[in-house]
């Protein structure tokens, strides 16, 4: 049972499980080695600091804001992210969905796309318990992974605020890009470099929960068969 998890989980996240002629699999865990369902990263703070705008207006307009933040999953346990928790604020209606994604790390901000899925939501206001539809499979790594949430909507006037906290977790403070703004246009940079808001901190707030669980092979890159 949980191969067939991990194998699909491995899949979504744009990874392969190879099964070997003799139908071992190339990536493995012990039933002993899957952990239970868990918090896996928090920097949640309880006191919240102002929010910077994390949205896509869809439809007819170009205009958008998508916020990050850095993480690091310190090995040798992998994560398999399930759901996602951040805190937030609403102008306007509800959004009609929220995008999340994962990106590795290049020249200390976000780089390549590695997960990109649409979210269920729950919570209450803006605070959002996203849950994934599929896992996101996250590799133990010596460099940080980035999580983006932005809301979508058709709507200018829906716009979600990602709460920030008052101190730097992880090893880079929040990113930012956006349709307009000198510094981010279209482009991540920090976001003290194009998106000082009164009263907010370096970091968003945000955790991640799922299974931690130890490989015991690997897991390959996709192979193309022809």
């Amino acid at each position: 049972m949980w191969l067939k998890f991990l194998k699909r989980a491995a899949l979504a996240f744009g990874l392969a499980v190879v099964v070997a002629s003799g139908g071992q699999a190339g990536a493995k865990a012990h039933e002993g080695m899957l952990g239970p369902q868990a918090v896996l990263y928090n920097q949640i703070e309880p006191t919240s600091q102002e929010g910077v705008s994390s949205t896509r207006v869809t439809g007819n307009f170009t205009t958008y804001t998508q916020g990050a933040d850095d993480f690091l999953v310190p090995g040798p346990a992998w994560f398999i992210v399930n759901s996602v928790e951040v805190r937030g604020e609403i102008a306007g209606a509800p959004p009609n969905s929220v995008l999340v994604e994962f990106y590795n790390t290049v020249n200390n901000l976000p780089g390549n796309l590695l997960y990109s899925q649409t979210a269920s939501v729950g919570g209450a206001g803006g605070d959002f318990i996203l849950t994934l539809p599929t896992p996101a499979v996250l590799p133990a790594s010596g460099t940080p992974y980035w999580l983006s949430v932005q809301s979508q909507s058709n709507s200018p006037t829906v716009v979600w605020f990602w709460k920030t906290r008052s101190q730097v977790a992880g090893s880079y403070p929040a990113a930012y890009k956006t349709a307009t703004l000198p510094g981010c246009t279209n482009v991540w940079a920090s976001r003290s470099t194009c998106a000082t808001v009164a009263g907010a901190g370096p970091d968003n707030q945000f955790s991640l929960s799922g299974i931690a669980f130890t490989p015991t092979a690997f897991l390959y890159l996709p192979l193309i068969r022809r």
